[in-house]
């Protein structure tokens, strides 16, 4: 199970283990982070961050963090969808629709590239989803999942 940025780190990642993985269970993972930059900053935002060397941050605990504009050119240098098609294991991303963090069309071109996915689109679902209605039904959707995996 994967969430948000470590859903990056897992696509990336799953290619090259061997055994692979039964299955992947990504939740509203950024399948893309140098397009997710540039749909929230736009461009202007981008060339302020590289003017600045920086950009801030704040956590959802409210706590504001320095990004330093590496982290952007870091992740020009991954290739990202390119080899989605060669994984294998069957794979579940669940995203919210209402997400502000990462846009749940980047799960919908991911999912359209795995060749096993399964996508669940949640309505009115942030990123965190942590609403008591959005916990039960994303547990019941990984349960479910997970069972049918098992069973095959």
């Amino acid at each position: 199970f994967w969430a948000s940025m470590w859903g990056t780190t897992a696509l990336q990642v799953i290619q090259h283990l061997n055994p692979r993985p039964f299955c992947l269970v990504l939740k509203c993972p950024v399948s893309d982070y140098p397009q997710n930059n540039i749909d929230k900053l736009g461009n202007e935002g981008l060339i302020q961050w590289k003017q600045q060397g920086y950009k801030i941050h704040t956590r959802r605990s409210g706590e504001e963090i320095k990004i330093p504009r590496s982290y952007h050119e870091d992740m020009l240098q991954y290739t990202y969808y390119e080899h989605y098609h060669t994984i294998q294991s069957p794979t579940l991303i669940v995203h919210g629709d209402q997400d502000k963090a990462v846009s749940y069309t980047q799960s919908e071109k991911t999912a359209s590239l795995l060749p096993h996915c399964q996508l669940e689109i949640i309505p009115w679902a942030d990123h965190y989803l942590n609403n008591p209605w959005e916990r039960d039904l994303i547990n019941r959707i990984f349960i479910d999942f997970i069972v049918q995996q098992l069973s095959e």
